[in-house]
């Protein structure tokens, strides 16, 4: 889509989203890193989580590549006449519809990466024999999880079953990996990792190969699969994934205020 045909889609966009009805069905949230945007946070509807912030957009399409999405500001939210719990309930509906989660293993990922995007079939088979050769027990647990679309997955962390439903099959807490605002990385934990190791490593990775803009958290987080809390490793805070937990920091925002 050339410049001013984008231009053109924006402008459309943003004089739909006067009429709340008309887009309703096409409000979604994505998490963020809250102390990088925290001045772009200000103007914007939000949910601080843990190190985190909920943000709210109208996606028109299906994600950013196939459409355009317009983040919604407190300005907006007060022309509609709607608070930001109500607006919660409609964004996680949406998303969960729209965007579902999808986990699968790293090394399925990469096969899978490799078969798409390499058309030459002996490269293909070059680079297959080279992750077979560097293939490890680890590499199989370590579970890739974003959504159907893989844009803006790192979202599926705080849906109500996708953590939870990997934790009771593997009987396990889990340690999350934020590698970038598209997925998160989780494998088993048992309390053997040195969490502050791990979240240097997060650190050394983001600054080195992940675009600022794409950036999580430098945090770790752990899901404690018994109790159904994530747990920030930075700050010890916790909440409960799904709707309701999120519902409840909302309505403690709405007490404080």
């Amino acid at each position: 889509m050339n410049r001013g045909r984008m231009d053109q889609v924006v402008e459309m966009a943003k004089w739909s989203m006067v009429d709340f009805d008309s887009v309703k069905n096409q409000i979604v949230f994505r998490i963020i890193n809250g102390r990088m945007n925290e001045k772009e946070l200000q103007s914007l509807a939000h949910i601080p989580v843990m190190n985190l912030a909920v943000i709210f957009v109208v996606q028109f399409g299906q994600s950013d590549e196939m459409g355009v999405s317009i983040r919604i500001s407190k300005k907006l939210l007060e022309h509609w006449e709607i608070n930001l719990q109500d607006l919660w309930r409609m964004a996680y509906e949406n998303t969960c519809l729209r965007c579902p989660a999808k986990s699968d293993s790293l090394d399925h990922l990469l096969r899978r990466i490799v078969m798409c995007d390499i058309p030459d079939p002996k490269e293909q088979e070059k680079v297959l024999e080279m992750l077979d050769s560097t293939k490890d027990n680890e590499s199989e647990e370590l579970i890739v999880l974003s959504n159907n679309v893989s844009a803006y997955g790192a979202s599926c962390m705080i849906y109500g079953d996708a953590l939870k439903e990997y934790a009771v099959w593997k009987q396990s807490d889990l340690v999350i990996l934020p590698s970038s605002i598209h997925e998160v990385l989780l494998v088993k934990y048992d309390g053997s990792y040195d969490v502050r190791w791990l979240s240097r490593m997060v650190s050394d990775i983001n600054i080195s190969d992940v675009a600022e803009n794409e950036r999580l958290s430098d945090s770790v987080y752990i899901y404690r699969w018994k109790q159904d809390v994530l747990e920030d490793t930075e700050t010890g805070k916790r909440i409960r994934p799904g709707y309701d937990g999120i519902a409840k920091l909302v309505e403690e925002m709405q007490q404080a205020s």
